[in-house]
């Protein structure tokens, strides 16, 4: 058993102290984001995932013991209602993923031009693997190479593939489509696009 003296008392200072601190800390962890649109974007991660599956919020609310309900899995999609780190955990958990792939951006916002046309320039793109070092230039190289050889058409000075062709070189270079797209831009390896 404690004797009464033991418990050592904090002075009114020494609170303060301590409560600064806390709040400092709080405050540091604070993040300024736009939270409305960050809601949208998880829930509309949300969605996609359970429609993946081919999923209703029904079906979300069984495979989740009940532990989210179909309402709120629902309010959560629509960016209605906000989600706390335990929540989302057991929504990852029911989805069997790691809650980092929730706050991955979605393929389809990747790749916002899916069926344009885009047409390069062989003739720069040779001229630019000699003098560039780019490793984008690198892989769109023999990206550009292999279709050749698969359309057996050696004799080609252009190129049309479709935007969604440049997905495998987006995701080998873990870069958005349009980035891609806008670096062949500036080394002028693009005659055109078409949508």
């Amino acid at each position: 058993m404690l004797a009464k003296n033991s418990i050592k008392k904090r002075s009114p200072v020494e609170k303060k102290k301590r409560r600064f601190l806390h709040d400092l800390e709080c405050f540091s962890m604070i993040t300024y984001t736009d939270s409305r649109s960050e809601a949208m974007r998880l829930g509309r991660a949300l969605r996609e995932i359970r429609l993946n599956r081919k999923w209703s919020l029904k079906d979300f609310e069984i495979a989740s013991g009940s532990k989210i309900k179909d309402v709120v899995l629902g309010s959560y999609e629509r960016g209605a209602r906000s989600i706390s780190v335990s929540k989302l955990s057991i929504i990852a958990q029911t989805y069997e993923i790691p809650i980092s792939a929730l706050f991955r951006e979605s393929p389809i916002a990747a790749f916002p031009i899916l069926d344009a046309q885009i047409i390069i320039d062989l003739r720069k793109l040779r001229e630019t693997l000699q003098n560039h070092s780019s490793e984008i230039v690198k892989v769109l190289g023999k990206f550009t190479d292999n279709i050749i050889n698969l359309r057996k058409d050696w004799n080609g000075e252009v190129l049309s593939v479709r935007a969604s062709d440049l997905m495998l070189i987006s995701i080998m270079q873990r870069d958005k489509n349009q980035n891609i797209i806008e670096e062949c831009r500036k080394l002028n390896l693009l005659i055109t696009t078409r949508d």
